[in-house]
């Protein structure tokens, strides 16, 4: 859902570079119509997964997964609704394109100088933008690459180590979950107020730290 939310986002902005003459005629509640929308579709990407889903017992426990006549479902659950790379290459291209819009526009207009900081500040989180669209589509392309593979060995098409693949893939899943760090990293540089907390918090640790 999450990944689908920032694909419409992203498109949001790059429509609104595109064609602001429609953009400007939309009505306010515009924004809860796209929300309802990307909700709605979020639900149907998942429901073809849901409706091949059964509930079984192994060994004494109850598991709800994918039957092994339907494992072929698991190809595009690792394209729409595990990590969801489609969704995300979808949001870096469109938040890449808005900003070389951005910069494009910048330059006719004559727009970028030192003294117009508010124009800058705008070039600043369209960049940032970017950046993390980016590190998403950075980790959740190898982790889709690894899925596949498991799921082509398990089912039988290709021959290959399916347990490595596996492993391979929850790795990247564990570091996709703790992006959050390179997301306040990446925040720290574009944001000033942040990495102004950030040093602040690090003075105070490594003073704690001598104290003691």
């Amino acid at each position: 859902m999450m990944c689908n939310f920032l694909m419409f986002a992203a498109s949001d902005r790059l429509l609104n570079v595109l064609k602001p003459t429609l953009f400007a005629k939309l009505p306010s509640k515009f924004v809860w119509y796209m929300f309802s929308i990307s909700l709605t579709l979020s639900l149907l990407i998942a429901l073809p997964f849901l409706l091949m889903s059964q509930i079984f017992n192994d060994k004494g426990k109850l598991n709800c997964w994918i039957s092994a006549e339907n494992s072929y479902i698991l190809f595009y659950e690792a394209l729409f609704t595990n990590i969801a790379p489609v969704q995300l290459t979808l949001a870096f291209a469109c938040n890449f394109f808005f900003h070389k819009r951005m910069l494009k526009q910048g330059r006719v207009d004559n727009v970028i100088k030192g003294s117009q900081q508010i124009d800058k500040e705008q070039f600043r989180v369209s960049k940032f933008l970017v950046v993390i669209s980016f590190t998403f589509t950075l980790f959740s392309i190898p982790q889709t690459t690894f899925y596949l593979m498991n799921t082509a060995i398990t089912i039988g098409l290709v021959d290959g180590n399916a347990e490595l693949f596996r492993t391979l893939m929850d790795i990247i899943w564990t570091v996709y979950l703790s992006r959050s760090v390179v997301d306040s990293v990446v925040c720290s540089i574009y944001f000033k107020p942040l990495r102004n907390v950030h040093v602040t918090a690090f003075k105070n640790l490594v003073g704690l730290i001598k104290r003691s």
